[in-house]
């Protein structure tokens, strides 16, 4: 049997595949015309969609034959052609017209047709043939109850229509729109869940959330606000940009809203080394392995290394221990850093940065903070600090935080290898479009989010955060933002100049509720050792974080925080986190049996 040539291979094309007939009752629709170009204005078109795919648009890899030697009633291009080659599937759609006798069609994306120019007149029932647009069952739009309201996207479920769907993105999205409004109202019931009870509070994860609206609540609003025929269009886009950030962003994405999962792109592998605006290579967050254990041992000695902080929090994994190793270098730096007055001065210690997931065990007391040992088990990492420290963890990353990185080792092989261009992201969403009122809405949601994002940045100050009063001031903003959208003219601009005002309401900041001897849940630590590394002295001290209840137990127990600065003792176990845990506070001293001391 003779094998088939590449060559013949390398021809074949996809199964074309046909839409009959789209039948549109009731509604003007637009008229037979040749495909625009590409300098034709969107609203002037029924192709204005389909013109945008060669700007970097939505649907990017779908194709339209341009060349006039192919009529418009052949579905399928022959490969090897000019203008028309291709090998994706390709649809020929027809579209039926029922409109009375002797009336002229007009564009369907206008709510007022009359204030076009009239257009050739087009017979009831006749057969409008449009040239064939391939990868088109992602850009139907078919009417609702509005019927100039745009559905945008069928629901369709890319994993079940193999190859024609692989590129769709965010095709099983009834309405992207939508899906952009409808998480910020899901990230604001999220922080409102996580706030409600303290004994699940988890700042880390409530200033993640906040976090994703800091950029993006201004391209929600111009999706919104934009013309009729862009607001799915820029609604892809703006999700697509949100979750272009990395994985743990997409991952958080697709947490709060699990439609997303598979109509979002695939996140790009992130990068353990990049290059700053010098060319110089510097390390990302990398996941720890062995070699990367060895690698750090060669440059840096752990063994001589001192925490310089560490800081303990339950999330719904287990408890995440994050640990910085201040740590001598094995290199010499070719440079000194520049102080303040302008002379030179030895490098400080390097910070290496560990987070380790799912801990186990963890036992660490700041007497006997100096030595790091690290190693590999059948259940994951042990870590040995000092020399009665130890922590046991099912995952871990590192960060090393080394200016002088690209000097060691390990910098200058990924030199030779890492390349000189930097990764590009998406282009975002355009919003110069947006009018004063809308731009001050969505500035004003942000800076409501932005003191959310507090209780993440600064853990001491989360216990005076009224987290659930800014909830309940931006609750439902999603859905406000698009029912403001939906009017016009002044009515519009009014509309979300209310909702500016609105969200300008900032509620003070409360006094925070300090630790009371009794029952407590802890919801953070962190310890900080006193040190003149940076160029601002950093004076030490312990935050704490605990849930306390209130005169009814029954009820949501309430945050409470404590700082101690520069205390004589620290100690610590993983024991402290457990339920149950019952502690003793007697001026500027705390004790929870052997599971946390600090005075």
């Amino acid at each position: 049997m003779v094998a088939p040539s590449p060559w013949i291979a390398a021809r074949t094309r996809a199964p074309s595949r046909r839409i009959g007939q789209v039948v549109l009752t009731d509604l003007l629709v637009s008229q037979q015309r040749l495909p625009e170009r590409q300098h034709v204005r969107l609203h002037q078109g029924i192709e204005g969609d389909i013109d945008e795919l060669h700007r970097r648009g939505i649907g990017g890899d779908a194709q339209r034959p341009s060349s006039g030697r192919y009529p418009s009633r052949q579905c399928d291009v022959t490969p090897g052609q000019r203008h028309g080659d291709t090998r994706v599937a390709q649809v020929h759609g027809e579209m039926l017209l029922l409109v009375a006798a002797g009336e002229p069609a007009d564009l369907v994306d206008e709510r007022d047709p009359r204030r076009q120019r009239a257009s050739p007149k087009v017979g009831r029932n006749q057969v409008v043939e449009t040239p064939p647009v391939f990868d088109t069952v992602r850009r139907v739009e078919t009417p609702s109850g509005d019927p100039h309201r745009h559905v945008c996207e069928p629901n369709i479920d890319a994993r079940h229509h193999g190859p024609l769907l692989a590129g769709a993105i965010l095709a099983a999205v009834s309405s992207p729109l939508q899906a952009f409004a409808g998480l910020l109202d899901r990230s604001i019931r999220e922080i409102t869940a996580l706030a409600t009870d303290a004994r699940g509070f988890d700042a880390a994860r409530i200033g993640r959330i906040a976090d994703i609206w800091d950029n993006n609540a201004v391209p929600l609003v111009g999706a919104a606000c934009a013309p009729r025929p862009l607001r799915s269009r820029r609604a892809r886009a703006g999700l697509r940009w949100m979750a272009d950030l990395g994985a743990d962003r997409r991952r958080l994405m697709v947490d709060l809203d699990p439609s997303l999962d598979t109509v979002l792109p695939t996140a790009q592998p992130d990068r353990c080394v990049h290059r700053d605006y010098q060319g110089r290579v510097f390390p990302g967050v990398c996941r720890l392995t062995s070699k990367v254990v060895d690698a750090l041992a060669h440059d840096y000695d752990l063994a001589a290394g001192s925490v310089r902080s560490l800081t303990a929090r339950p999330t719904d994994a287990g408890l995440r221990v994050q640990l910085t190793l201040a740590t001598p270098r094995r290199f010499t730096p070719s440079t000194g850093r520049v102080s303040r007055d302008g002379s030179q001065k030895p490098w400080p210690a390097a910070p290496l940065k560990f987070t380790f997931d799912e801990v186990t065990d963890l036992r660490f007391d700041a007497e006997d903070r100096v030595g790091m040992t690290v190693s590999r088990t059948d259940a994951g990492w042990g870590v040995a600090i000092g020399r009665t420290g130890r922590l046991r963890a099912t995952e871990a990353s590192v960060w090393n935080d080394d200016p002088r990185w690209y000097e060691s080792t390990a910098g200058r092989a990924a030199d030779l290898v890492t390349p000189h261009t930097r990764p590009q992201r998406r282009k975002p969403v355009r919003t110069s479009s947006l009018t004063a009122p809308q731009r001050a809405a969505a500035e004003a949601l942000v800076m409501l989010l932005n003191h959310a994002r507090l209780v993440h940045h600064h853990p001491k100050l989360a216990a005076g955060v009224p987290i659930l009063d800014i909830c309940r001031i931006a609750a439902d903003a999603g859905s406000g933002i698009l029912a403001a959208s939906r009017r016009r003219g002044a009515e519009r601009q009014t509309a979300f100049a209310e909702l500016a005002r609105h969200w300008r309401h900032v509620p003070p900041r409360v006094p925070p509720e300090t630790i009371r001897s009794g029952p407590v849940v802890l919801r953070h630590v962190r310890y900080d050792e006193p040190h003149a590394d940076d160029v601002v002295p950093q004076h030490g001290g312990v935050v704490l974080l605990a849930a306390v209840p209130g005169a009814d137990p029954g009820r949501p127990w309430a945050l409470a925080s404590e700082e101690i600065a520069e205390p004589s003792r620290f100690r610590i176990a993983s024991t402290a986190f457990d339920d149950g845990q019952h502690i003793d506070c007697a001026e500027g001293a705390l004790r929870m049996g052997d599971a946390l001391v600090v005075r």
